[in-house]
């Protein structure tokens, strides 16, 4: 992994993610950049309700810039009271104005970032990525995965993933890339279909083959398949992953994925609140 980029707006729940992160970069071995965007009335770049903006300040750049060094001298004192023997991963910073998704899409590119890092506020992950503001604009955006880091949640071991899948190009990526994971961290990756009607399947039998067929090909005896049914998937998947003990669920993010049928589900804000996983959202492919 090249490295990571954290997005910051430097409150309590962002700073969190960055310490996560800071741990991971640590097990990965790669770099850490802390990035801050503003508007002219700065937005925060995590995964919110409604966007926050700081009225009349106008020296925000000079203070995003202080706050930076700060958060980033935190996180480097953080990494040599972990390290032994590793290599310390360097930690940089940087910060700018516009659209956050836009942003990341560039950061991306330039610094050759292979993975996204953001917090998200009280009321779980996944209630953000449907009622939050700059979530989808990072979603859609980034071309690499975003995990999303609820409050409280330390992340300290991978030992469990859950990724649902559709069958699609994109969910073989996703698949790749956590088996890449999997090594570093030793997890246990756990493949789930949601059928969401027995009477009406969602994928062709023919893709359904082609998936199984790639993953029987890897022979890991790390990586499981299950296959369930209910109309509410997302308090299935939930109950998946306490079963499962799952420490981090993984969608991908594209038509006719399953992210996009939560999307367009009736799921009560409560439902949605109650789940306090790790999120890790892939790109589409197409």
């Amino acid at each position: 992994m090249k490295k990571i980029l954290v997005l910051t707006d430097f409150s309590d729940n962002a700073n969190h993610a960055a310490q996560v992160a800071a741990r991971m970069a640590l097990r990965l071995q790669t770099d850490l950049l802390l990035y801050n965007a503003y508007l002219k009335a700065p937005m925060i770049p995590v995964l919110a309700e409604k966007p926050w903006s700081s009225e009349g300040d106008l020296s925000w750049g000079d203070s995003a810039v202080e706050k930076l060094d700060l958060l980033a001298g935190e996180l480097r004192l953080e990494i040599e009271n972990m390290a032994e023997d590793e290599r310390r991963p360097k930690v940089f910073c940087s910060y700018g104005e516009g659209d956050l998704g836009v942003s990341v899409k560039n950061l991306c590119k330039e610094h050759h970032i292979d993975l996204v890092v953001m917090g998200s506020r009280a009321g779980g992950s996944i209630n953000h990525l449907f009622f939050g503001s700059d979530s989808g604009s990072v979603i859609n955006q980034a071309c690499v995965p975003v995990l999303v880091i609820p409050p409280k949640n330390e992340l300290d071991s991978i030992d469990h993933i859950m990724l649902a899948t559709n069958f699609n190009t994109g969910d073989w990526e996703a698949v790749k890339y956590l088996v890449a994971l999997s090594e570093i961290f030793k997890s246990e990756i756990n493949i789930v279909h949601v059928q969401l009607s027995a009477d009406e399947p969602d994928v062709s039998e023919q893709e359904r083959a082609k998936f199984l067929k790639h993953l029987n090909q890897l022979h890991n005896s790390k990586i499981s398949y299950h296959q369930i049914r209910g109309r509410n998937v997302l308090t299935r998947l939930s109950h998946l992953c306490k079963e499962s003990r799952a420490d981090v669920l993984a969608l991908v993010h594209h038509k006719r994925s399953l992210l996009e049928g939560l999307l367009q589900q009736s799921v009560s804000k409560k439902a949605l609140s109650a789940q306090k996983l790790p999120l890790l959202i892939f790109p589409s492919m197409s």
